[in-house]
């Protein structure tokens, strides 16, 4: 019984280590496909990404380089840019968001039941962390890549009718599943989602003036996870009946960054009319 206790660990931990070094390799790729033609290049040259974002450590966190060290690179990439390493770099580009879309595709059956079984167990535990690199984060990382790549690649393509209504049901699908990740109740979980969001945005206001049935369903899905997050951090009855009581500075850090979402959404701290919404 004790040797058959041992083997049960030892596999337990095997295929949890194996899951996890999976989602690591499909979030690397989805991270992958969001990478600019000026970002592969500083890589190329092995200069450090600017602005990279990932979902990693629990939370989304983004790297800037600023003040002269960003001149530098910028300086010195600008001088390694040439007309070969730019078409190098565009084709890299599509080839990492291909390659990206169809392991979303292939993936996102399995994934959808883990995701769910993942929302299920964070909603039991509201304020606690989460793991940065597996199902919701996989997730997520796959929105933000492949959602932005199938709209701009169906808005300037024609596809047949039956291949139309396959990329809506792809697009319908993740929109659904990042609604559920923007209503848990749990916080760290709604976090993840917040750059998703940013990077369909971008995407939807490329192809604002061409639009078509996936664009449609990307404006709906934008805008219930949106609704979603707002609704996930309203204040609760009764905040405000003690007003001598400490406010819940979590709850209010939330709000705060929803609110920033919303403005990057509608385009108001930019102060311009057309948005998405």
């Amino acid at each position: 019984n004790e040797s058959n206790n041992n083997i049960h660990t030892l596999w337990s931990t095997t295929a949890t280590d194996c899951t996890k070094a999976a989602y690591s390799l499909l979030i690397a790729i989805f991270e992958g496909a969001c990478l600019t033609e000026d970002q592969i290049i500083a890589l190329s040259v092995g200069l450090s990404k600017s602005n990279t974002t990932t979902n990693s450590s629990n939370s989304t966190t983004t790297t800037k380089i600023k003040g002269k060290a960003k001149k530098r690179r910028e300086k010195k990439l600008n001088s390694l840019i040439t007309e070969e390493s730019t078409s190098a770099a565009s084709q890299e580009c599509r080839q990492r968001k291909e390659i990206a879309c169809q392991v979303a595709i292939q993936i996102f059956p399995i994934l959808n039941e883990a995701v769910f079984r993942s929302l299920t167990e964070a909603a039991t535990t509201p304020n606690d962390m989460i793991d940065g690199e597996a199902s919701i984060a996989t997730l997520c990382a796959a929105a933000s890549s492949v959602l932005p790549y199938l709209l701009i690649v169906n808005t300037n393509s024609h596809h047949e009718v039956e291949q139309q209504q396959h990329l809506s049901d792809i697009v319908r699908s993740m929109f659904d599943v990042l609604k559920c990740v923007c209503e848990n109740g749990n916080k760290h979980v709604r976090r993840l989602a917040h750059d998703s969001i940013r990077f369909i945005h971008v995407a939807l206001m490329e192809v604002y003036d061409n639009p078509c049935p996936v664009t449609t369903l990307a404006v709906d899905g934008v805008f219930r996870c949106l609704m979603a997050l707002a609704s996930s951090c309203s204040y609760p009855e009764g905040y405000f009946h003690n007003l001598a009581q400490n406010a819940d500075e979590d709850l209010e850090n939330e709000r705060n960054d929803v609110r920033d979402i919303l403005r990057f959404a509608t385009n108001i701290e930019q102060g311009v009319n057309a948005a998405s919404l």
